[in-house]
């Protein structure tokens, strides 16, 4: 895929695995993921997460905990991303305790939470029913000085 003498880079690969999944053609999105391995560019935690969340998103559990097996044994390291994608695939696939889990474990591993992890975490809370739990992250989100946006507070809702 090099074109005009420029060869792509994970970066590129992973944009353009991304605007495909955000289209709903995430077959086409492992396909590039797989050509960017058999040309040589090692995948990020980037480019697994985006296909890790488009699986879950396809309702395709057992791929993306594929994806997730894949790293692990690649020592790619899971960034607050990874841990997002996670969690909120697992809430989708109705396994909100192990996604609660995930995110202890993201807390294990010194990651940081950010605005998109906390609104994904309220708000499948609150559609679960538990609106309780859901405004205690919303107050430990302040408690961590993590910016509040519209989307947080449109979640609790």
């Amino acid at each position: 895929m090099t074109v005009n003498g420029l060869v792509p880079d994970v970066v590129t690969y992973t944009c353009i695995m991304n605007g495909l999944c955000k289209s709903g053609k995430v077959e086409e999105a492992k396909s590039v993921f797989r050509k960017m391995e058999e040309v040589g560019v090692v995948p990020n935690h980037f480019s697994y997460a985006t296909l890790i969340d488009s699986l879950f998103k396809e309702g395709n559990e057992a791929e993306a905990f594929a994806f997730q097996g894949q790293m692990v044994v690649r020592g790619v390291g899971f960034d607050v991303a990874v841990y997002t994608a996670l969690m909120d695939g697992l809430f989708k696939a109705g396994m909100p305790n192990d996604a609660e889990n995930m995110f202890q474990v993201l807390l294990e591993e010194s990651q940081v939470p950010n605005c998109i992890t906390y609104s994904a975490l309220i708000g499948r809370l609150c559609k679960l029913g538990d609106v309780n739990k859901g405004e205690l992250m919303l107050q430990e989100m302040e408690e961590n000085f993590v910016s509040l946006n519209v989307v947080v507070y449109a979640s609790t809702a």
